[in-house]
């Protein structure tokens, strides 16, 4: 059995990607470097996955507790946005975000929108608003 380290290591990484995205300022040269912080953030957030069954596989029911949360995760949008927006992202060389924008939110503060035509056919932002 592997060390269950490589899940906290590999949710460690997600989440200093995520932090990198968080930090976004406004303009175009940190439009790109959010591009390549979201592409790295989908690699490390699919791995966690992959982390997980080689550190857990060989504990007993492990297969049917797993198989049961993959089955959720096939049914949630935001888990199928993130599987094809990585193998898009890895496999392609795509980039999810193609834009961005700026706003003031109910407090007056600048707030940035991204937004991916591949993935929305709306003006719709690509992130739920509290999750940045």
């Amino acid at each position: 059995m592997r060390s269950f380290q490589i899940i906290e290591d590999k949710i460690a990484e997600t989440d200093f990607f995520l932090e990198k995205i968080e930090e976004t300022t406004f303009g175009h040269e940190a439009f790109i470097g959010t591009r390549y912080y979201l592409s790295a953030f989908l690699s490390a957030f699919r791995s966690i996955t992959f982390a997980l069954q080689a550190a857990m596989k060989d504990i007993p029911n492990f297969e049917e507790w797993y198989e049961q949360h993959q089955n959720a995760l096939r049914q949630n949008d935001l888990a199928k946005y993130f599987i094809e927006a990585r193998n898009l992202s890895q496999k392609v060389g795509y980039y999810p975000l193609t834009r961005g924008q700026t706003y003031h939110d109910e407090n007056k503060k600048m707030q940035v929108e991204y937004f991916s035509t591949y993935f929305q056919m709306t003006s719709k932002p690509l992130f739920p608003k509290k999750m940045f």
